[in-house]
């Protein structure tokens, strides 16, 4: 019986991981400075000279020292069929497995890179086509589509000013905990009632009760509206 050639992997998970990470820098500055994606990814500045000069050999990148790398058309395709993954995880292990949103990053990381795409697309069909992950970041379609969106963060807001919370962009544990308890989850409302000066906490409304929250806590949270 004639076998099917095995398709050469376009990336190792190392190398996924980059692209991910520069694919979410590219929206604030682009090209990616290599100590910019050295401080994300929390390795060296040579690790990450040596894994440019790799991915730029691969076609997945464009690098040139001193300048930084910019995502090739086949890079920012290999970072959203990746990122695509990871969320639609992130859905199933909430919505099938009872986890909660603080708990999802670390599996999500692992599954992203070994699940064929063929999986992905029945998984997005079983899940019944989630738009958001459970924080909210949108999910890539299967053709690269990936919607954008005109949000902001909650720190931008003036007292008076409401907004619906979209995404949360901080995925560290203790801060989604501290979120969910608050009740500062995606498609909830909230309104700014005070602002502490130099550059002091937001006093919020959320679900008909205040809360106090730090600048940095807000600067995580991007809201739709005002």
């Amino acid at each position: 019986m004639e076998t099917q050639p095995t398709r050469v992997p376009i990336a190792t998970a190392t190398m996924q991981d980059y692209l991910k990470v520069l694919f979410r820098l590219e929206k604030t500055q682009k090209p990616v400075p290599t100590s910019a994606l050295a401080d994300a990814l929390d390795v060296s500045p040579s690790a990450v000279t040596a894994m440019s000069c790799k991915l730029h050999v691969a076609g997945l990148v464009r690098y040139a020292a001193y300048h930084g790398m910019a995502l090739t058309p086949v890079g920012r395709d290999e970072a959203l069929r990746v990122l695509r993954a990871h969320r639609l995880v992130e859905v199933m292990m909430v919505e099938w497995m009872g986890y909660g949103w603080e708990d999802v990053e670390d599996e999500a990381d692992r599954l992203e890179h070994v699940l064929s795409p063929d999986f992905v697309n029945r998984l997005e069909a079983q899940l019944g086509y989630p738009r958001a992950c459970p924080h909210g970041d949108p999910i890539p379609g299967p053709n690269g589509e990936f919607p954008q969106v005109l949000d902001h963060p909650l720190s931008r807001l003036k007292p008076g000013q409401a907004g619906e919370v979209y995404r949360v962009t901080s995925h560290q544990r203790d801060l989604l905990v501290y979120l969910r308890d608050l009740g500062i989850t995606p498609g909830t409302r909230v309104a700014v009632m005070a602002a502490a000066p130099f550059d002091g906490p937001l006093t919020v409304r959320v679900n008909d009760a205040e809360q106090v929250v730090s600048l940095t806590v807000a600067q995580n949270v991007f809201v739709l509206g005002e």
